[in-house]
């Protein structure tokens, strides 16, 4: 589940001046290794997740389940 950290604005950022900018924090537990729910996926929803900065559009993702 995903626990709420902290949220407000960001001004930290100067090339950002003249935009409204938002910080937001929360931490959310994963588990890595063998997959434990026995089921097959029936969901259609692919969960896929990327470590910074390889992020954004054309970052290197893996699908969750998966060895990266």
């Amino acid at each position: 589940m995903a626990q709420f950290a902290q949220a407000g604005e960001d001004a930290f950022k100067p090339d950002l001046n003249g935009y409204l900018v938002w910080l937001v924090e929360w931490t959310h537990e994963i588990h890595l290794g063998e997959l434990a729910w026995p089921y097959p996926d029936q969901t259609g929803i692919q969960v896929l997740f990327g470590i910074a900065p390889d992020v954004g559009a054309g970052g290197d993702y893996t699908e969750a389940g998966t060895s990266p």
